[in-house]
């Protein structure tokens, strides 16, 4: 079952660094539908947890500008979701129609408008895909990879797998191959108050890479990968990727 989702929002302003704006937006939605489930998928106990979260998206402002480090938006907010995960994606939708109005910390986002896209799925195991969202890949080390470090496609290869576990309890039928076709680097800024500790702004600098690629893999994780996201923190607005041709 292919899912994704779009919101459409109005906020005058938002943060130049929005991404933990819209992860906020996202729990107190699935709070309003179902706190139980949304309990189970952020936290152990009364701690976060780590576990892959079964969804990516992408935001996309229409007709802004940005001074200093705010946009200000004439247009709306467009928010896309997509999910392998039926249950995760109902109650997302149910959170977003009884819950319209929004808030985090100065700013306000009210609902528009909220719909299911048609998303297309690969039916052959080489497929071109374009990255909505950039695609993040940290080393065990915890560095982000440049996409010509010679263990890109080791470390992609690492977490789609646990993705994959985490959506079907098995491992990936073959291994993945990258190939990039026309990429971008993304130097994107996430500000929460976890990175304090790094500089002034609590800022963490994140590697990152936008545009087209080839993807080569089992048909059945190449399904599962182009809903749920690809690489890391893709519960953060990374990875969201759709099929562009087989």
């Amino acid at each position: 079952m292919e899912m994704r989702m779009e919101v459409r929002f109005k906020a005058p302003i938002l943060p130049r660094r929005y991404h933990f704006l819209f992860t906020s937006v996202i729990k107190s939605a699935m709070e309003i539908s179902s706190p139980d489930f949304q309990k189970e998928m952020y936290y152990y106990g009364e701690r976060s947890n780590k576990q892959i979260k079964p969804f990516t998206g992408s935001i996309l402002l229409n007709n802004y500008e940005l001074k200093n480090d705010t946009f200000i938006i004439s247009g709306d907010v467009c928010l896309i979701i997509s999910s392998y995960d039926p249950e995760f994606m109902i109650h997302l939708y149910n959170g977003f129609i009884t819950k319209t109005e929004y808030f985090y910390k100065e700013f306000s986002l009210s609902v528009l408008q909220v719909r299911f896209l048609t998303e297309k799925l690969p039916s052959k195991n080489k497929a071109l895909f374009l990255a909505h969202s950039p695609i993040a890949l940290k080393s065990k080390s915890g560095r982000y990879l440049a996409i010509d470090d010679a263990n890109y496609e080791t470390e992609l290869n690492y977490i789609c797998n646990k993705i994959i576990n985490a959506a079907t309890r098995r491992d990936l039928l073959n291994p993945l191959r990258f190939n990039p076709v026309l990429m971008k680097k993304n130097i994107v800024q996430l500000q929460h108050d976890a990175f304090q500790t790094m500089n002034e702004k609590s800022v963490l600098y994140v590697e990152s890479y936008s545009g087209t690629f080839i993807l080569e893999g089992s048909v059945d994780d190449l399904k599962i990968l182009t809903m749920g996201g690809i690489g890391n923190r893709r519960s953060e607005f990374f990875g969201n990727i759709e099929l562009v041709n087989e």
